[in-house]
């Protein structure tokens, strides 16, 4: 992930998600090619970006918003008296903007009055979404490794069992 930022009211970040280095990904690519396959997704995976759809995801994840609105008191910043988990999730959601670009790169817009706020926010959504996507890939090697063991176990039990097979009836044919 390469991040590039710079300075105003409007503080942008720009991510590039990274390549994939192996054809499919492990088993989450076998995943994702099996629900590529989904009338649902047909036309709208023609144009989509599995990275950047995920990333986007994150960013506009409640744990991210809930994250951002603590760190900088969101709160007390735009002064929200009634309901305010709903009503400052709501004008934070007024105050950035998530893009992807057609070049494969996502944008991430912050507006607020204090410059260096806004750059601050612009660069902790980058973190938050590094953070995220980084445990978000340790559970999922967890959960294929573990996968893969219970299915290893598993064929050594097959084996065996034909294996018992193989000797009862050479026994028999005797």
């Amino acid at each position: 992930m390469h991040c590039f930022y710079l300075n105003g009211i409007n503080q942008l970040a720009s991510v590039f998600p990274a390549e994939k280095a192996d054809l499919l990904g492990g088993l989450e690519g076998i995943a994702s090619l099996a629900k590529s396959f989904s009338p649902s997704k047909a036309l709208s995976s023609l144009n989509s970006n599995p990275e950047s759809d995920r990333y986007l995801a994150i960013l506009k994840s409640g744990t991210v918003f809930k994250a951002v609105i603590q760190k900088f008191d969101l709160v007390n910043v735009y002064g929200i008296t009634s309901y305010p988990g709903e009503k400052t999730v709501k004008e934070l959601l007024d105050n950035v903007e998530f893009k992807a670009e057609d070049e494969g790169n996502i944008t991430i817009t912050v507006y607020d009055r204090e410059p260096q706020r806004a750059a601050n926010m612009a660069n902790y959504f980058v973190e938050m979404l590094n953070n995220t996507n980084t445990e978000l890939q340790v559970q999922n090697a967890r959960g294929n490794r573990q996968f893969i063991e219970e299915r290893y176990k598993k064929n050594l039990t097959d084996l065996a069992t034909a294996e018992d097979s193989l000797n009862y009836f050479k026994k028999n044919m005797e």
